[in-house]
C-alpha cells in the first residue's frame, strides 16, 4: 500500500478585524468553532478583534465585505527607536548625572513640584523592578506578552526611559525629571525591542483602564497605519497625553523624517538636543516636531542595578513626559490656585519653550522645554 505523503503544517496569519457592530464577536466565534479562524483577543480601544486565519483562506476577504466589519488590517511588527551608537562626549568628560535635568531646569522646579502622585506610563520593554533608584516609584504595570509574569525588562530600553522620567531623589545614582511621580511599566516590546501593533493597542487600553493620563511612547514606524492612527485618536479623545520620540532617522538630504506616531497631530513629538544647543545629527526633524529636549549621552538607570549612558530621541521624549508630570503634580501642591487641565498643558509648554537661535522650526518645534518657566506660568494664572 502506498504511503501517504505528509501534509505540510497549516500556516496562520494575524489579522485585526475592526467591527461596526457587536455582532461581529459572535460571527468570529462561530468561524473559530468551524476551524476557519482563531479568535485571540478583543481590542476594545479600536473596536477590534485580533484573529488568526489560515494562510490564503478566504475568511478575511469575506469579512471585508461584511456590513458588520469596517476593516480587516494586518498586525505589523513595530520596533523601538534604537539608541544611537555614537558617543557625544569622551569618557573623561562624561557627566555623572543626567545633564538634561539642569538643561530643562527641572531641579529648580522641584522647589514647587516634584510630580507627586502623578501616574506616568511608559509603553516599552518593561522595567528593572528592583533597581534602587526606581523601586520606590514603580506603582504598577503589566506584561502584555505574558500577563502571568511581571513586566521585567529584558532589553534595557524601558529601564532607561523610566529613570529619566522618575528616578527617585534619594542622594545617590541618578534623579528623574519628576522624582515623586508614580511609574507604570507597560511591557509590550520583547527582548529584541519588537512588538505587534495589537499588543501596543492593548497596552494603551490598559493605561486608560488604570486612569493613567500621561504615557511615553519611544517607538516608531516610517509608514502610516490606519489602526495606529485610530488608536492614537481614540486615546487622545479619552484624555491621554502621548509624548513620542520623533525618531533617529535624520539623513543627509532628508529633512522631513519624523516617524509615526510622533507624526500625528494628536501626539507630542520630541527631537533630540545636544549640550551645545544643537540638534543631534541623528534626530528626525520636520514640521511635525513640537519640542526639543536633551537626547545625547543621557545617563539613566539600567538593569541589574546599574547605570548607562544612551543617546536618541527615545531619551529626549521622557524629559518632556517628566516635565508634564511636574505640571500635573503642581495641581496637588499648596501653590496651586486652580486645577491643572490636561487640555491646557500643550499651550503651557508652547508658551514657555525657549526658542534656540541656531535651530530651525523643523528642528526644534516651539523650542526647548523649560520646567521652571512652565511651572511659573501655572503659578501666574
Amino acid at each position: 500500500m502506498a504511503k501517504r505523503s505528509k501534509q505540510p503544517p497549516q500556516l496562520w496569519e494575524r489579522k485585526i478585524v475592526i467591527a461596526t457592530s457587536p455582532e461581529v464577536e459572535g460571527m468570529l466565534l462561530s468561524m473559530a468553532k468551524n476551524g476557519q479562524c482563531r479568535l485571540i483577543k478583543q481590542l476594545k480601544l479600536v473596536d477590534g478583534y485580533l484573529c488568526e486565519f489560515p494562510t490564503r483562506a478566504e475568511g478575511p476577504m469575506v469579512l471585508e465585505d461584511h456590513p458588520w466589519v469596517a476593516d480587516v488590517l494586518d498586525d505589523p511588527k513595530i520596533t523601538l527607536i534604537p539608541p544611537s551608537s555614537k558617543l557625544y562626549s569622551s569618557a573623561k568628560s562624561r557627566v555623572t548625572q543626567n545633564w538634561g535635568i539642569k538643561k530643562i531646569q527641572a531641579d529648580e522646579a522641584w522647589k514647587i513640584t516634584k510630580g507627586a502622585g502623578v501616574k506616568v506610563a511608559f509603553l516599552d520593554t518593561g522595567v528593572s523592578l528592583n533597581h534602587p533608584d526606581l523601586r520606590g516609584g514603580i506603582k504598577g504595570g503589566i506584561n502584555i506578552l505574558n500577563p502571568k509574569s511581571p513586566p521585567t525588562d529584558d532589553n534595557g530600553h524601558g529601564t532607561h526611559v523610566a529613570g529619566i522620567i522618575g528616578a527617585r531623589l534619594n542622594g545617590f545614582g541618578v534623579t528623574g525629571v519628576a522624582p515623586e511621580s508614580h511609574l507604570y511599566a507597560v511591557k509590550a516590546f520583547d527582548s529584541n525591542g519588537e512588538a505587534n501593533l495589537s499588543d501596543i493597542v492593548e497596552g494603551m487600553q490598559w493605561c486608560l483602564d488604570q486612569e493613567i493620563k500621561l504615557v511615553n511612547l519611544s517607538f516608531g514606524i516610517r509608514k502610516d497605519h490606519r489602526l495606529l492612527h485610530s488608536m492614537v485618536k481614540k486615546a487622545a479623545s479619552a484624555g491621554l497625553l502621548m509624548v513620542c520620540a520623533a525618531g533617529n532617522e535624520a539623513k543627509e538630504g532628508l529633512e522631513d523624517s519624523v516617524l509615526y506616531p510622533a507624526r500625528y497631530p494628536e501626539t507630542i513629538a520630541v527631537s533630540a538636543l545636544t549640550p551645545d544647543d544643537d540638534i543631534a545629527d541623528f534626530s528626525s526633524r520636520g514640521p511635525e516636531v513640537d519640542y526639543i529636549a536633551p537626547g545625547t549621552d543621557i545617563l539613566s538607570t539600567a538593569p541589574k542595578g546599574r547605570y548607562d549612558t544612551k543617546s536618541g530621541t527615545s531619551f529626549a521624549a521622557p524629559h518632556v513626559a517628566g516635565l508634564l508630570a511636574l505640571l500635573l503634580g503642581y495641581g496637588n501642591t499648596s501653590y496651586a490656585k486652580c486645577a491643572v487641565e490636561h487640555s491646557a498643558l500643550r499651550n503651557v509648554l508652547t508658551n514657555t519653550a525657549q526658542k534656540l537661535p541656531l535651530l530651525t522650526r523643523d528642528q526644534q518645534g516651539h523650542g526647548l522645554v523649560n520646567a521652571v518657566k512652565a511651572v511659573s506660568y501655572l503659578c501666574r494664572r
